[in-house]
């Protein structure tokens, strides 16, 4: 045939990008008429040229040859599809190479037909393409007779083969509805593909979820081709709004891609939703669940504990189908969700005696509950306690004296004291105490109950007790009760149930044969209460509202013969706001104008006041339990707003133009993220609230005692049980007195700025937010040609380039070092003298830390937090064939390579923590008058209103001014955070093989090969982690260990007395000669309080520290010593050693460097075997086996050598089986059973079916840990032959509490290395050694200090996981249009527990088994469970369908 390609096609509906946004208006976008074509045109290139970002197609292509008998091609064939739902046709012509081409068909059914005169017509029919999906379908044409043109149709199934070499799995509409699915989210349906680990953790571990052993936090996840990740928080598979199983036309994972269209991250998830048809459908769906449908659980059982009340109710509607015929349509869905949950809650409160004052106890005893245990081993020491109620809250005298149980009967009586004064009829006292009788006073400035009236309010307000398992029993108890709450959730906004409201609308619209458009909205709204009223009444409670949205705008144009062009505009929001009872669902005036009536200072700021400390600090939002305030607990957290709104806007484009057997594609996408964060809750130097705290106790300087108060009789006072006036009921009785007058020693405000320019604190008033908005702009760019070499063989080729810009703060917030983040290292300089030998007289040559404003808005514009990266540029290199000698569409092989890099996107609150963290931002104002106040008065509630000291509000305790903070020298407490210079973005390497064999018309065979490796991923790690492994103080500390006196801890020591405890404050003063160093540690029983709580050898005593070989913290400790009267280690220069002799960067405790030294090898095998709709049945069945090593790139064992830290990683399962599917079960008419019934019989029995998803994996990787004083991975070393393999075999008595990995084999002893050690430090150490019970022998032991063990990390593996989930349907047809569905789905379906070592708790509903006892230091047996978690939870479904 003679003449030029034409290539001619009618356009099928596409999907596309999102708009769309919480308390902002949504832009539109009009088409008015048919657009010219060279307009589109010059659109087209303009958003590639300009624009620029890739965003992977929803839609499918589909290409191949048409040749005839012989394989000679034939120009000019018209190729048509029809879709078989909207009837919307699509035509295309084949050029001279025979070749045509559909770069862009709406997903779904086609019905497939070539034809070119002289030939017979060809058709196949049901050729189905998945969402993405590169399909090849080739015609082969028979020749007719002159007079004759016969159409042969026939099915596709076999014949469509996947051209592409990415490597993933699809779930079609009908299997996502079909499979079980409680809690109605199809996003947790990635559990059954393969190479998928999910994590058990939804909420605070969301990212430990893996796709082919890279994070979830590098998945790329789609709705109609828009990135819908979080922006904000790592909430790994979660999108802005809830996918619905009923909105999803198709489901599909790229577990491995080799496409340079694809990126954004590795993985991808690509929902596809429904579009309406030229028929009208729709679904009416009720879920419910409820506990009372569930077992209870093997822990509640066996505590005889039942479960907390929880009822969901989950309704859809949807409809969809035709506006115009062949030309508009809709689908619009409506997803609603009611979740009320019950659960016990016990708020501490006062007994009736102690509300008036009157504090009881029994002589020289120190009160407790009823739970308290009363036994020889407990009742002991310098602060005896014990049980001194029962259940009902009556006194339960004690048997025996403190201290002498079991030998001498006690002798004392129960004693009535009040706080206030003598209770002058202590004969005639009531049981309540109401007719008490009060003389005198105590405490001249404290002689009775709060004037302000706060706490009679507040006493009013407290319920009575009615429980005595909590407080003291005598004086505080509990009131236990049941409260109801709206829902749940959390900051992240995953892992909890909602009440929810969300609808969703799309539009699809063909102009004509070339032009279509296609728009997808979707709005929630979610509110839960997550601050809980702690009192059934006179209590406020707090939450959490919700606004996400998504928008897609997709228009396509065909531009001519071999032009197609793509426009995509897209938006997806989320935002969490979380609000406390003071602005929650429209109470918080009625709860301010509450507070103002006592907490109002003079200026008009409104503070919560939080009254109470010690005994009573349970009435405070900050207290540790069984919290009893009218605020509502939510934890430990304060109560501040904490709101966010974080967009991804993205604009795309592509064009797809055919030439030859070449299918090219060029295409863009720029995308802008932000997170605008407005908060009074604030975390900056320190953590508070922005308006006022104002908190119960006592200044320094007006204390009162109830130990030697003038006329306090022996009847009253002084046979209070304590050891001193902070102990036991001493401190008590004081902290009673403290709340019931209403005292306070402190008001605590956080003041901040929000713009660089700002030279004075926030007016709490007129600016009652601190806001930090993070920006983040990234582009993409990629090109590809789809090569049809042969009919036969296709090359992917393609070449992928991303730019991620570096994040910043707007308003020149940005925060960096003074020469960049390497400058992190201060005097050491960088990492080439970083844990380098350093001895006395070496001379530190780098640069104190400073901080400075950079970024746009910022003092030094030009600078950033890290250097941009410009050569993120990805290849990919992919095949696919048909091998025809084996049958033509039977057996393919596909593989390529595909380099992809991860954005930083989806984690701004971690940047806006780096990269804001300048204590000069914040303030946190402790204010308490200098620990006095005027008069020899007391402090308190009284006066907020009245004291001229608040005329401006709460003053500002210093003269702190806002600023950057240079950090001195001997500082030494506080933390950095900095992003290495060359910080860069993970890439991984992609690596694909796959063989497809189509077995049968309806049984497919694929076996593949998936490698994925990481290089460059995201770390992190404390660069000033405390050197003692290449200074001298190893073998120092080894000296001192001995019972030697080095001359190193003399020169370094000298002058310093370090700390001792009771009945000394400090050891002897270190002068080499009457006090060597080695001797003063190895009596130093004190420990330092300048270490913030948490970092190693904090609140530790230094001796105990030497004994147990921990000489990361004992040089930790060192390093913040002081000479008297000298600064923080200063000694250290003073004594001739450098300054950053322990720490790289001694003007901080912590300097924390972000870098990218992270990466992992991750190989794996699948075997998969899918069978289409057979006689009923449907499943697919893969088997993995895998291997995942790598590198976290933190801190190694030993930091000077990064290999020590290459372990097999806590994702590693060398072993997963997934299978999932449904069965028609055999009943009812032309099936069977039942084959020839009729009527109501036939509609009983038929219609029956079963889905499942069963998952049996191996046990997650167990690390076996010991004391090595090392950096990290500590693990033991083995003697002996360690532990025999053969002896794990969990062992679980049938009754038995707990459980053993170890056949309860091992047991411990001392361990040796304790017996070698100075003889006054053997007491001290209390390390342990493992011994095989079989033979006596030791087999683990914990390594010298500084020396790793010889146990690999991670040796061990924890027991098999499997678990089977499985839903039952009946389904009932009305007539042939409409039809009932009642069904259950079922997850664990056996009710089957696993076996943990304690109990894992996320969110308010979430339970997940943890590994067993592996410290060989531990109290608990190695290998030991005392847990089993897990149950059934059960989901009723009813449907109707028309």
């Amino acid at each position: 045939m003679k003449g030029p390609p034409e290539l001619r096609q009618t356009v099928v509906m596409c999907q596309s990008s999102a708009l769309g946004g919480f308390g902002q208006t949504s832009k539109h976008f009009r088409v008015k008429g048919y657009i010219m074509r060279k307009s589109i045109f010059l659109g087209a290139m303009l958003s590639v040229l300009l624009l620029a970002m890739p965003a992977f197609s929803q839609d499918a292509s589909l290409g191949g040859t048409v040749t005839d008998t012989t394989g000679g091609v034939l120009p000019g064939a018209t190729v048509t599809a029809t879709n078989e739902s909207t009837g919307v046709v699509s035509t295309s012509v084949t050029n001279a190479a025979g070749v045509y081409s559909f770069p862009r068909l709406l997903f779904g059914s086609y019905t497939v037909k070539a034809e070119l005169p002289g030939f017979q017509i060809k058709t196949f029919t049901n050729v189905r393409l998945e969402v993405g999906q590169q399909a090849r379908l080739n015609f082969e044409l028979e020749v007719s007779g002159v007079a004759t043109n016969i159409e042969v149709t026939t099915s596709a199934e076999q014949l469509l083969l996947e051209s592409s070499s990415s490597v993933g799995d699809v779930l079609p509409a009908e299997t996502v509805i079909n499979l079980p699915t409680v809690n109605r989210n199809a996003l947790d349906l990635v559990k059954v593909m393969s190479g998928v680990i999910v994590t058990d953790d939804p909420i605070f571990a969301a990212n430990d979820t893996t796709f082919a052993g890279v994070s979830a936090s590098a998945v790329n996840i789609q709705r109609d081709g828009v990135t819908v990740n979080d922006v904000r928080f790592p909430t790994g598979v979660n999108a802005a709004t809830r996918l619905n199983p009923d909105l999803v036309g198709e489901f599909k994972m790229v577990l491995s891609p080799v496409d340079a269209e694809i990126g954004r991250g590795n993985a991808q998830v690509q929902i596809a939703t429904k579009s309406g048809g030229n028929a009208y459908h729709g679904t009416a769906v009720w879920n419910v669940q409820n506990t009372a449908l569930d077992p209870n659980t093997w822990e509640n059982n066996r505590n005889d504990v039942v479960p907390p009340w929880r009822n969901m109710h989950q309704y859809t509607i949807s409809a969809g189908g035709p506006i115009v015929k062949n030309k508009t349509f809709f689908f619009a869905l409506f997803d609603g969700q009611v979740a009320k949950r019950r659960e016990p809650y016990n708020a501490m409160t006062l007994t009736p005696c102690a509300r008036r004052g009157i504090f009881r106890f029994w002589d020289r005893w120190n009160n407790d509950n009823r739970l308290y245990p009363q036994s020889s081993s407990e009742v002991g020491g310098s602060n005896p306690r014990i049980a001194t109620v029962d259940a009902a809250g009556n006194p339960v005298r004690p048997t025996w004296e403190p201290n002498a149980w079991g030998v001498t009967p006690y002798t004392g009586q129960l004693r009535y004291a009040s706080v206030f004064g003598t209770i002058e009829n202590l004969d005639t006292l009531a049981p309540d105490c109401s007719n008490a009788q009060i003389s005198g006073t105590w405490d001249p400035v404290r002689p009775g109950q709060d004037p302000s009236g706060f706490i009679a309010d507040f006493l009013q307000k407290l319920p009575e007790a009615n429980n005595y398992d909590i407080g003291d029993g005598l004086n505080t108890a509990g009131y236990r009760w049941t409260r109801t709450a709206q829902g749940a959730d959390n900051l992240y906004g995953v892992g909890e149930d909602t009440y929810r409201k969300q609808i969703n609308i799309k539009i699809d619209h063909n102009f004509s044969d070339k032009h279509r458009i296609s728009g997808n909205w979707s709005y929630e709204k979610n509110h839960a209460e997550d601050t809980l009223r702690t009192w059934p009444e006179n209590s406020w409670s707090g939450g959490s509202q919700r606004r996400p949205q998504v928008l897609t705008v997709n228009f396509v144009s065909n531009l001519g013969a071999a032009l197609l062009n793509e426009f995509k505009f897209g938006m997806s929001r989320t935002g969490s706001n979380v609000e406390p009872p003071t602005t929650y669902k429209g109470q918080g005036a009625e709860l301010q104008e509450y507070l103002a009536q006592f907490g109002t200072l003079t200026n008009g700021e409104v503070g919560v006041i939080e009254p109470g400390m010690g005994l009573t600090g349970s009435f405070r939002t900050d207290g540790s339990a069984n919290l009893s305030t009218p605020y509502g607990t939510r934890g430990l957290w304060a109560i501040g707003d904490m709101l966010d709104t974080s967009p991804r806007y993205s604009w795309g484009d592509t064009l797809s133009w055919i030439r030859g057997n070449h299918s090219f594609r060029f295409g863009g996408e720029f995308r802008r993220s932000s997170s605008y964060a407005r908060s009074k809750f604030i975390i900056g130097n320190g953590y508070g609230n922005s308006f006022p705290e104002i908190q119960g106790g006592e200044l320094p300087l007006t204390p009162q005692t109830f130990e030697n108060v003038p006329g306090c009789s022996d009847t009253e006072c002084t046979l209070l049980a304590g050891s001193d006036a902070g102990n036991g009921n001493k401190r008590a009785m004081r902290d009673l007195l403290v709340f019931l007058s209403g005292s306070l020693n402190n008001i605590k405000q956080v003041r901040f700025i929000n713009s660089i320019n700002d030279t004075a604190w926030n007016d709490p008033l007129e600016e009652p937010y601190m806001i930090r908005d993070t920006v983040m702009r990234e582009f993409s760019l990629f090109v590809k040609d789809d090569w049809k070499v042969t009919p036969s063989l296709t090359l992917n080729l393609g070449l992928r380039y991303d730019y991620f810009g570096v994040p910043f703060l707007s308003d020149g917030l940005t925060v960096g070092l003074a020469g960049g983040g390497d400058a992190i290292f201060g005097p050491s300089g960088g990492y080439s003298n970083w844990f380098t030998p350093v001895k006395q007289g070496d001379v530190a040559t780098g640069e104190l830390v400073s901080l400075r404003s950079i970024g746009p808005g910022g003092l030094h514009p030009d600078e950033s937090i890290y250097n941009r990266s410009w050569k993120n540029f990805g290849p990919a290199v992919g095949f696919a064939y048909d091998i025809p000698w084996l049958g033509r569409g039977r057996t393919s092989i596909r593989g390529g390579y595909q380099l992809s890099y991860i954005s930083m996107s989806g984690n701004f609150n971690t940047v806006q923590s780096a990269a804001g963290q300048n204590p000069g931002f914040t303030y946190v104002n402790n204010w308490n008058n200098a620990g006095a106040w005027e008069d020899g008065d007391y402090f308190g509630i009284k006066d907020l209103k009245s004291s001229p000291l608040f005329q401006n509000g709460v003053p500002i305790t210093s003269g702190a001014v806002p600023g950057f903070t240079e950090y001195g020298l001997y500082e030494r407490t506080q933390a950095i955070t900095a992003y290495a210079s060359d910080y860069q973005y993970p890439r991984v390497h992609n690596v694909t093989f796959a063989i497809t064999r189509n077995v049968t018309s309806n049984l497919t065979v694929d076996v593949r090969y998936i490698g994925t490796l990481t290089r460059k991923n995201f770390s992190s790690k404390d660069i000033n982690a405390a050197n003692y492994l290449t200074n001298g103080l190893l073998e120092a500390f080894d000296a001192a260990r001995r019972g030697e006196n080095p001359v190193l801890l003399d020169q370094l020591l000298n002058g310093v007395s370090l700390p001792a405890g009771f009945p000394f404050f400090a050891t002897c003063t270190v002068d080499g000669v009457g006090c060597r160093g080695g001797e003063a540690l190895r009596n130093a029983n004190g420990m330092s309080f300048v270490l913030p709580f948490g970092s190693p050898g904090a609140f530790t005593n230094l001796n105990q520290m030497l004994a147990m070989g921990n000489y990361r913290g004992l040089a930790n400790v060192l390093n913040v010593l002081s000479k008297p009267g000298g600064n923080t280690g200063q000694y250290i220069e003073d004594n001739g050693f450098p300054v950053n002799y322990i720490k790289a960067s001694p003007q901080f405790n912590t300097a924390t460097l972000n870098e990218n030294l992270g990466y992992s090898n991750y190989h794996s095998f699948q075997a998969r075997v899918s069978l289409r709709p057979t006689h009923g049945i449907s499943f697919e069945s893969t088997y993995t086996w895998s291997k995942n090593l790598g590198n976290s790139g933190g801190l190694s064992p030993d930091p000077r050598d990064l290999r020590t830290g290459y372990i097999r990683l806590n994702s590693d399962r060398p072993h997963s089986w997934v299978t999932y599917g449904t069965f028609d079960l055999p009943f009812g008419p032309n099936r069977l059973i039942g084959s020839g019934a009729k009527g109501a019989l036939a509609k009983a029995i038929g219609g029956w079916q079963l889905g499942w998803i069963t998952t049996i994996q191996s046990g997650s990787p167990l690390n076996m840990s010991a004391n090595c004083g090392l950096y990290g991975n500590c693990t033991p070393d083995i003697v002996n032959g360690g532990i025999d393999p053969n002896s794990i075999g969990v062992v679980w008595e049938h009754g038995a509490d707990s459980g053993n990995l170890f056949n309860n084999r091992y047991t411990f002893v001392t361990d040796p290395q304790c017996l070698n050690i100075a003889e006054s430090l053997r007491p001290l150490c209390t390390l342990q050694a493992v011994v095989d019970t079989a033979n006596g022998n030791i087999v683990l032991q914990n390594p010298l200090p500084g020396k790793m063990g010889n146990m690999a990390y991670n040796t061990f593996r924890n027991l098999t996981r499997w678990n089977v989930d499985m839903s039952l349907t009946k389904r009932v047809a009305i007539d042939e249009s409409r039809r009932i569905e009642v069904r259950a789905d079922i997850t664990n379906i056996f009710n089957h527990p696993f076996a943990s070592g304690t109990l894992g708790y996320s969110g308010t509903r979430i339970t997940f088994p943890t590994a067993p006892s592996m410290n060989i230091n531990g109290n608990d047996p190695i290998g030991q469970y005392t847990y089993k978690v897990g149950g059934r939870t059960l989901q009723m479904m009813a449907r109707f369908s028309f």
